[in-house]
């Protein structure tokens, strides 16, 4: 939201759009979740419960992070329900955004492992391939993390693996450091 206002200028338009975009990927995403595990009709119906829920129409019209975090969420999801290695990098990268946007996010670290180890299992795979997808899963969420890993240390001193106030800290810290370099 803060890129789309900051290209846009001082308006709430373009992060509206941006909300509007993210839950039309959200109703996409639904579909293409629900098409891994049913028939085209009942990914259809999915979609189109989703489409016409009344919060996610009331949030996509507002400057709220609520239509944003169901984007990376549904994308982890949907990349979990694939077995590849790419596919467990996506989920790693996936839930590093969900956890950006959101906090609460980071939740999706141990259910996406759980998730790989379950698919493997499941697959009849060895141990150690379950092994490599999980720590394929873990640096995808760590390279995507790296750069708020980098700038929290830059700006407190320390390291600050996640931030659960939302944000405010970041522009807090952003704001002293202008007023410290004056």
């Amino acid at each position: 939201l803060a890129l789309a206002m900051a290209g846009a200028g001082p308006t709430l338009t373009a992060a509206r759009l941006v909300n509007i975009a993210a839950g039309g990927l959200t109703v996409g995403l639904t579909y293409a979740v629900a098409r891994r595990i049913a028939t085209g009709r009942a990914a259809l119906t999915a979609a189109l419960v989703v489409a016409l829920y009344p919060t996610l129409l009331i949030y996509t019209s507002l400057v709220a992070t609520e239509s944003l975090v169901t984007v990376p969420v549904l994308a982890t999801i949907l990349a979990c329900s694939y077995g590849s290695l790419q596919a467990r990098a996506a989920s790693g990268v996936m839930t590093a955004v969900a956890t950006l946007v959101r906090p609460a996010g980071i939740a999706l670290l141990p259910a996406t492992l759980a998730g790989a180890w379950l698919a493997r299992r499941t697959a009849g795979a060895v141990r150690p391939a379950w092994m490599v997808g999980a720590v394929v899963t873990i640096a995808g969420f760590a390279l995507a993390m790296t750069p708020w890993w980098l700038h929290t240390a830059r700006l407190h001193g320390r390291a600050v693996p996640l931030d659960t106030t939302g944000g405010i800290n970041l522009l807090i810290g952003n704001v002293f450091r202008e007023d410290a370099d004056e």
